[in-house]
């Protein structure tokens, strides 16, 4: 899977026509000790002066689901189409997919998308500004069914969620709780012997603080 550098929500706005380009948010990650994201929040621990400018693309769990392309070929060969994801992790599951069979997954750092969530609020179908938010019942209406989470966890053995938790409290990915570990972690730590040796066991073990897993750098010709 092919991602790319997106200026998503309110980054968006930071976005200046025939001026320098930031990296943003670069991709999804459950498993590493971050905020679930590589992207420009303080909740996020991701180094991108480690990337700056020098590498052409950055290994990624999961490219950011906003825009990505995937090689047909490739797609056809080693994915296993599973219904069960109507919408939402549905992608996360390719990706995970591909990981696990030795496949890469990147983020192309020299290609830029915007992700401006505001245009839906002008379509005329009343679409939801962030889906995931959105009530169960239209949910289940505008994409099929809601028990993704469920069948991400029986499928993979550990719960998507970057919620840290203390004695059932929700805590927030601040530094002083830089310790806790998300239930998406936890519960990996319990299967882990799953993966071991494994691409996805590579990004639980990369400390995001440090940079990417793997950086790529794409020769020029002529």
């Amino acid at each position: 899977m092919v991602g790319f550098n997106t200026y998503h929500d309110s980054d968006v706005d930071k976005y200046i026509p025939n001026h320098p380009i930031d990296l943003m948010t670069l991709s999804r990650t459950p498993l590493e000790r971050t905020d679930g994201h590589y992207r420009r929040r303080f909740s996020s621990t991701f180094n991108y002066k480690a990337v700056g400018n020098k590498a052409d693309a950055i290994a990624v769990f999961m490219p950011y689901i906003t825009s990505l392309l995937i090689n047909r070929d490739t797609y056809l060969t080693n994915i296993e189409v599973d219904n069960n994801f109507q919408f939402f992790h549905a992608l996360d599951d390719v990706a995970m997919q591909f990981l696990n069979k030795g496949l890469w997954n990147v983020c192309l750092t020299k290609i830029t998308m915007i992700h401006d969530q505001r245009m839906k609020l002008h379509t005329s179908d009343n679409l939801i500004l962030k889906s995931p938010q959105a009530k169960d019942s239209e949910v289940v209406r505008r994409y099929g069914r809601i028990d993704y989470l469920m069948v991400w966890k029986e499928k993979w053995g550990f719960e998507y969620s970057i919620e840290k938790r203390v004695f059932g409290l929700r805590v927030p990915h601040m530094k002083i709780f830089k310790y806790i570990d998300t239930i998406a972690i936890r519960g990996y730590k319990k299967i882990r012997y799953r993966y071991i040796d494994s691409l996805v066991d590579l990004f639980y073990l990369n400390n995001p603080s440090c940079g990417a897993v793997k950086m790529f750098f794409f020769s020029k010709k002529g």
